[in-house]
């Protein structure tokens, strides 16, 4: 009799076995269809760091660097961007950076993706899911130039519509 028991115990410890068993993978499958379900827009952040990026470069401990207003000056260059994603056709990205001294524009370096400037600034009054995102910085430097110090306002605007490729920025 103790015999008997024993295998009736088993069979029903293997059927709670497979209700874990279907339990855990359940669990795995709604884990994996949530992560990959998720919307993760990251267009703006990615302006941002754009933004970012070239104040980075621009600016030697609060002053303008001194080779921006050079003939030479490549910004896309000097501040190690990758220029090529910039300039493709249907390039997801646009860059205008502008240095004023009061209302006198220095000097202005853009992409050539103007429609994204305009869609941007469209998608800003609208509340739209698939325009670009932009991100607008104003910061003041100073600069000196035959001796006299003056405050500059460097103006970036960038724009990213980039969906869900890789791209190599940097």
């Amino acid at each position: 009799m103790n015999k008997m028991n024993k295998v009736g115990g088993e069979k029903i410890l293997s059927i709670w076995w497979f209700f874990v068993l279907a339990l855990v993978a359940g669990g795995i499958a709604l884990g994996v269809f949530m992560f990959f379900s998720a919307d993760i827009d990251v267009r703006e952040v990615e302006s941002g760091i754009m933004v970012n990026r070239v104040y980075d470069c621009l600016n030697n401990n609060g002053y303008l660097r001194g080779d921006v207003f050079l003939e030479d000056f490549d910004l896309y260059e000097e501040c190690d961007i990758n220029i090529d994603v910039f300039l493709e056709d249907g390039a997801g990205y646009y860059l205008n950076v502008s240095i004023f001294d009061g209302n006198i524009n220095l000097f202005e370096n853009h992409s050539r993706s103007e429609d994204l400037k305009t869609n941007c600034v469209i998608g800003q009054g609208i509340k739209t899911k698939n325009f670009p995102k932009c991100f607008f910085g104003e910061e003041n430097f100073l600069y000196i130039s035959e001796g006299v110090q003056k405050e500059l306002v460097v103006k970036v605007l960038a724009v990213s519509d980039q969906k869900g490729r890789s791209l190599p920025l940097l």
